[in-house]
């Protein structure tokens, strides 16, 4: 019988540790997946991008109109000016620089103040030149405007004969007595107020049938 050879214990040690070793180790990695191409799998940046491209080449978007962009572009509606703002400017322009005062109203009159030391003298119902001149250039606008009437008003206990001189020296100068109206005394002591304002407007002439016929009385019968 031929005689077979035993193997070497160092041999068999080296083996068994090679196969303890490999047991031991972790487990081969998968293979890394292929990296995404299409549009859905892309990231955040690859989505933005295409997205700013898609814009450039759809151009801008017109924007919807503001309510203050669309009240902007509807035409300016103005109030009609008074009929005395030209008489306003005028007189504005004259006294540009003197103690008189020349300013509108809300409802279209023109109102002309000045100290009262300016319009009269001390203790005196006499107007000054000073006076004199604001009521004849007020007189022009009276004949400039025909609808127009002029309230005269001045404080103090002389207040009515104040009043009455500045009236005389307007008809002096050509104005209708009707069109001359004395108010209450002015709120400031020392101011002399004079308003230039519209008149009202005319009634209408009303026709007979527009009228109201009273129903006639019937008398009871008399006794014979």
């Amino acid at each position: 019988m031929p005689f077979a050879p035993r193997p070497c214990p160092s041999r068999l040690a080296l083996v068994w540790c090679l196969l303890l070793a490999a047991c031991h180790s972790s487990p081969p990695r998968p293979p890394a997946a292929p990296a995404a191409t299409s549009e859905h799998t892309a990231g955040p940046e690859r989505k933005a991008e295409a997205a700013a491209k898609a814009a450039a080449v759809a151009g801008p978007h017109p924007a919807a109109p503001t309510p203050a962009s669309a009240s902007a572009s509807a035409p300016n509606v103005t109030a009609p000016a008074s009929p005395l703002a030209a008489e306003q400017r005028w007189l504005a322009r004259l006294y540009q620089g003197t103690p008189v005062r020349v300013a509108g109203e809300p409802d279209g009159a023109v109102r002309v103040e000045l100290p009262l030391l300016v319009a009269f003298d001390a203790r005196s119902d006499q107007p000054t030149p000073g006076l004199r001149s604001v009521l004849q250039h007020l007189a022009q606008s009276l004949a400039r405007q025909p609808r127009t009437r002029l309230g005269l008003a001045a404080p103090g206990q002389d207040a009515t004969d104040r009043q009455q001189r500045m009236r005389l020296q307007l008809i002096d100068r050509g104005v209708a007595a009707h069109r001359l109206t004395l108010l209450p005394s002015a709120p400031d002591a020392g101011t002399v107020s004079l308003r230039l304002a519209l008149a009202p407007a005319a009634i209408s002439r009303l026709k007979d049938r527009d009228l109201q016929t009273r129903p006639r009385a019937v008398l009871p019968p008399t006794a014979h």
